[in-house]
């Protein structure tokens, strides 16, 4: 996930948008350029000049801020549209990786880790590009007017961009500080919402409000640290921008000094170098943030990582199930040990024991649905090999049934609405004897349903 990657994403808005940064860049050049024939209009007292020449700025100014607005338009579009598609591969890899899915911290960083590096990852880049566009189109500009001067914008700028570099880990560091702090919040809610009714009935509610006021608190300080550290570096930057200022002004009237350059050029420099600054201290700021993100970036790349598929054979040559060595280790340092055993295909066995010894939990291990267990779990075929089978083959029904949002009628179709499988839904529910219950709803089949009824 790169923001070469975004680009690719949408190759129509990526040359959209660099063509309207260079559209805008070029008449906010030629805009500064003009303030040159404006002062030498007055010099020459030609009032027909100079309301021509105020009449073409002002045309320029409407073009600039149509471009700039267009752009920040698209900017915003494709930078949502790609984040769309990467909350899109988060719930696909937390699908098909088939792990006990964290709610919170799914919640996390679908949208909150994802809105932040919209903003400090994708909008940075975007910044800088446009930042990089506007200061060559005024090196340009200005070395048509003292190549001199060009270059001792250009070194500045370079001066000034590498100096954002002193605060880069700080603010890193407080941006892993503040989504962690964010993470460890929605979990904490995520906890207690489900005690809400048991709190209530012993009026533990000074319980939860401590807690959650607690894990609010550190969110604070984190935002707090982070202002800190990033108005920090704004204040460094602005005063080293202050100083280029002040250095390339008086640059500018030695060169007038010794009649290199003319009075006009000392009221353009100013547009030149307002222009100038900007773009730099967009840059250096950008620079700052894109280092901060990284450490969301990993860790929302780390979730986009699904495991390589494995070839997986059908259980049709299924022969034997033999379990060697299996244990589950819980973090409350309980540990669930099985004896060997062997199933053969087509053997019907019976699972006994009291509630809580690991009847439920064998079989999770079985299917692969349980991570902490160890030990061995394997399917020999015919020809007595083993093989990494395709476990969706089989059916396993929990203790805890799970009703999908949607119809009544989309549950027991499993959301197929084709016309063989309606006119069987009916048939279906006769058979298993529900008739009696669906009758009981006003909409039937229809009645929706939540995922925890």
């Amino acid at each position: 996930m790169t923001y070469v990657d975004m680009l690719k994403s949408n190759k129509m808005l990526s040359s959209l948008n660099i063509i309207l940064m260079s559209v805008v860049a070029v008449f906010s050049s030629a805009n500064n350029y003009i303030t040159i024939l404006l002062v030498s209009a007055l010099q020459r007292k030609s009032s027909i000049s100079f309301f021509s020449l105020v009449g073409f700025e002002v045309v320029i100014c409407i073009i600039c801020y149509s471009c700039s607005n267009f752009s920040g338009y698209f900017i915003e579009k494709q930078i949502q549209e790609y984040l769309s598609n990467i909350r899109l591969k988060l719930f696909k890899s937390t699908f098909t990786q088939k792990d006990s899915v964290d709610i919170s911290d799914l919640q996390n960083n679908s949208i909150n880790n994802l809105q932040q590096l919209g903003k400090e990852y994708f909008f940075s880049f975007f910044t800088i590009l446009s930042g990089m566009i506007n200061i060559v189109m005024i090196f340009f500009t200005v070395s048509s007017i003292n190549i001199w001067l060009s270059l001792f914008i250009l070194i500045t700028a370079s001066t000034t961009v590498a100096s954002s570099k002193i605060f880069s880990d700080k603010i890193a560091q407080v941006v892993k500080n503040e989504s962690c702090a964010k993470g460890v919040l929605i979990k904490e809610v995520a906890n207690w919402i489900p005690t809400l009714a048991l709190t209530r009935e012993y009026k533990k509610e000074k319980v939860v409000y401590k807690n959650i006021l607690y894990q609010s608190s550190k969110l604070e300080d984190a935002k707090i640290s982070k202002s800190k550290i990033t108005e920090s570096n704004n204040f460094f930057i602005d005063n080293i921008s202050n100083i280029v200022e002040t250095m390339l002004l008086i640059f500018v009237a030695y060169l007038i000094y010794r009649n290199t350059l003319k009075i006009g050029v000392y009221a353009a420099v100013g547009s030149f170098l307002y222009s100038t600054l900007g773009s730099i201290k967009s840059i250096s700021s950008s620079l700052s943030q894109i280092k901060g993100s990284s450490f969301i970036r990993k860790e929302i790349n780390q979730k986009l990582q699904v495991n390589k598929a494995q070839e997986y054979k059908s259980l049709n040559d299924f022969n034997i199930l033999r379990c060697t060595d299996l244990s589950v280790h819980f973090k409350n340092g309980e540990t669930i040990k099985y004896p060997n055993f062997s199933i053969k295909k087509g053997e019907k066995v019976l699972l006994v024991g009291d509630s809580g010894v690991g009847k439920s939990t064998l079989l999770k291990v079985i299917l692969g649905l349980e991570k902490k267990a160890t030990g061995n779990v394997d399917f020999i075929s015919s020809a007595g090999e083993k093989f990494i089978p395709n476990l969706d083959e089989i059916g396993y029904i929990s203790q805890t049934s799970v009703l999908l949002p949607g119809s009544i009628r989309d549950n027991i179709t499993m959301f197929s609405h084709d016309r063989n499988t309606t006119n069987k839904t009916n048939e279906y529910v006769k058979k298993m004897c529900f008739s009696v219950d669906i009758s009981s709803f006003s909409e039937g089949l229809d009645t929706q349903i939540k995922s925890n009824d």
